[in-house]
């Protein structure tokens, strides 16, 4: 009597793969793959076949389970470093903007960045916003953070332009004059009371007559 036999089952993973990018080997757990933070590596343990395995990377060996992709072996390394420590640093240097497109390609969020990391990822995104935007988008110097309004001039919350800095300009000068020849007492009418006691009563004059007419003299 034949024994009736089942489809055959598919042959057993391997308990280790290797990871190569850019000459850069990591061996990791097969099972561990399932509960990976990197997106990209978890779509791996996924793929049944030779067409879904080239969507998630350049090329593999099956005899040695080993998986090839063309990215920063650098970023790599510091992405390696999530896997066995749970801590995820920003690559020091100018890279930090290739760094985040690493981050997107494996399926890393941004917000494992330590705090510190992220702030200065924040801070290289908006220099690099600046520099795209050219002159035109760049503050000018002096101005205190506000925007350039019509003329090149600083402009107001409301969008007209300030003259702080000519009104400025005008009381130093103000001031320097008033410092040289001293202030002039304000005529009767304009201080709004007479003077009293003074020498100016007598002669039937107030003081600040009596100053006029000695300049004149």
């Amino acid at each position: 009597m034949a024994l009736l036999r089942g489809p055959a089952e598919p042959p057993a993973r391997p308990r280790h793969v290797i990871i190569n990018v850019g000459g850069c080997r990591v061996r990791l757990a097969w099972a561990a793959l399932s509960r990976c933070p990197l997106a990209r590596l978890e779509r791996l343990r996924a793929c049944r076949g030779h067409d879904e395995l080239l969507r998630v990377c350049d090329d593999y060996d099956v005899s040695r389970d080993e998986f090839f992709f063309d990215r920063s072996p650098c970023a790599f390394r510091a992405i390696v470093a999530l896997l066995r420590a749970g801590k995820l640093r920003l690559l020091r240097g100018p890279c930090a903007l290739a760094f985040r497109d690493e981050l997107a390609y494996w399926g890393i969020d941004e917000a494992r960045l330590e705090r510190c990391c992220l702030r200065r990822l924040r801070r290289r995104e908006e220099e690099a916003a600046e520099a795209r935007a050219g002159p035109a988008g760049r503050r000018a110097p002096g101005s205190l953070g506000r925007a350039l309004g019509p003329g090149g001039r600083p402009a107001r919350r409301g969008g007209q332009p300030a003259l702080g800095a000519g009104r400025q300009a005008l009381r130093l000068r103000v001031r320097r004059l008033r410092g040289r020849h001293g202030r002039r007492p304000l005529p009767e009418h304009h201080a709004g009371h007479p003077r009293r006691g003074g020498a100016g009563e007598r002669g039937g004059c107030s003081g600040a007559w009596c100053w006029r007419r000695g300049l004149k003299g």
